[in-house]
């Protein structure tokens, strides 16, 4: 069979085989440990008003409490950091934002994304709440929104299950919308669903996404014909041993259901834990794929992988195959070689620092550094009235060193992707990969000297 891959993402895999040659070669016997580089901090997150005014009827009217705010979700895009405040609480005026260009270390502004019409409560077609977004190579942004709001309230006030779930797929290069699919109540009951984080297999197609609800579970997605299934295991459920989770050596008694994820750059092997949980999973992506196999027939592909060091929120592995995980017992981020012992061989790549309580979600610069929010939520859920108070900096935003990049940056075609127009990248991104491909062999050959002095250095 001969296998056919779109010029546009063949050409940007060719790219990216040479940069992560580079990348590879740069940090080959840098043993130093990483420092992480702090960009942004806040109290509360502050959003750009269309007026004083604007802001002020919002604060009156309840529409923004600030205190309700906080930032989970991170991805970078050409530059530009995309972060989310989920509705957790009322009060959140809007769900997915762009930062605008802060000094570091200060409070970045939040800009709604797309538009302040997309962030508006009770209208169905508008974005809810968005727990996390994942944005592709070639600038498609995959939102999901999980549609029910205020369900973690504070205030003794219900949660409003007024929308349903859906994904949106939004170009950034025409800033236009691509797809949607508002998912069935088999697919993400609308009473107790969560879709916390996602994880995307560009080259084919798929989204595969992690329901936070009750039951935690699994959700398969398929671009091109706007379908999706559901898999509910025993893996995807809280792991008793793991409640309470001690953070700065106080006990909270979270019970939280499937959470972390995170895929492979072949995009074959799906990797998932509860939050609740020590214990990681591994499941093969062909079985979420195949709509025929039964619930059963997928759980008898689950593999116990091995314990991680703590409870964890985010997951995600780079495309040089180390997964990285928080550490919320250690206020850190830990590194593991995927193919390695989980249990024996996870490292520190940064921990200790109190400005580093509860690791949310990972995202990549693209520049060969991680991204994570930290954003202490154990304050937020367990003692609310102590959170965003005073000039203490609750939210961070922080990049540290990896030498690698995005798992999709190593992801190379096994079978040919369904023709869609927008799978097509801007001409301009089409141009500049041709001449790094173009280029490729004669960069081939300095890296391979560059790598000879490095040797020859260490």
């Amino acid at each position: 069979t001969t296998v056919t891959t779109q010029p546009g993402v063949q050409l940007y895999i060719d790219s990216m085989l040479v940069l992560l040659l580079v990348t590879t070669c740069l940090t080959s016997g840098m043993g130093a440990a990483p420092t992480p580089t702090l960009l942004h901090q806040w109290t509360v997150p502050e959003f750009s008003w269309p007026s004083d005014a604007a802001k002020q009827a919002a604060l009156v009217s309840g529409a923004y409490i600030p205190r309700n705010n906080v930032i989970t979700g991170v991805k970078s895009w050409q530059g530009k950091i995309y972060v989310t405040v989920p509705r957790w609480r009322l009060g959140v005026p809007s769900t997915m934002n762009v930062l605008l260009p802060a000094a570091q270390g200060t409070s970045a502004l939040l800009q709604p994304f797309p538009s302040w019409e997309m962030q508006a409560v009770g209208d169905c077609s508008a974005l809810q709440y968005t727990q996390s977004m994942e944005i592709d190579p070639i600038g498609r942004m995959w939102i999901i929104d999980v549609g029910r709001i205020n369900i973690f309230p504070a205030d003794g006030s219900v949660p409003i299950n007024t929308c349903p779930p859906k994904i949106i797929v939004w170009d950034l290069n025409t800033n236009t919308e691509l797809r949607r699919m508002v998912f069935p109540n088999s697919v993400a009951p609308y009473q107790t669903s969560f879709l916390n984080d996602l994880v995307i297999d560009f080259i084919h197609g798929w989204a595969y996404i992690s329901d936070t609800g009750t039951p935690g579970a699994l959700i398969a997605y398929e671009y091109s014909t706007n379908t999706a299934r559901r898999f509910v295991g025993t893996s995807t459920q809280i792991q008793p041993d793991a409640v309470p989770a001690v953070i700065q050596g106080v006990h909270y008694n979270l019970t939280t259901s499937q959470d972390s994820i995170a895929l492979t750059s072949d995009a074959a092997t799906l990797y998932f834990c509860a939050l609740s949980g020590f214990e990681v999973y591994s499941l093969p992506t062909s079985s979420l794929r195949d709509f025929s196999l039964s619930q059963s027939d997928i759980a008898k592909q689950v593999v116990a992988v091995g314990r991680k060091a703590s409870q964890s929120d985010g997951m995600t592995i780079s495309d040089n195959g180390n997964l990285y995980y928080g550490v919320l017992q250690i206020n850190g981020v830990y590194q593991w070689p995927v193919g390695t012992s989980i249990s024996s061989a996870s490292t520190s790549l940064v921990s200790g620092s109190p400005d580093m309580q509860w690791v949310d979600t990972f995202g990549f610069s693209g520049q060969g550094s991680l991204l994570f929010t930290t954003n202490t939520l154990q304050v937020y859920f367990f003692t609310p009235s102590l959170w965003g108070l005073g000039n203490t900096s609750f939210i961070h935003l922080w990049e540290v060193p990896i030498g690698g990049n995005s798992y999709m940056a190593g992801m190379t075609p096994l079978s040919p992707p369904a023709p869609d127009s927008s799978d097509s990248p801007s001409l301009a991104l089409t141009s500049w990969v041709g001449i790094i491909v173009a280029t490729s062999s004669f960069v081939g050959v300095g890296v391979a000297l560059l790598c000879l002095m490095l040797r020859r250095q260490n």
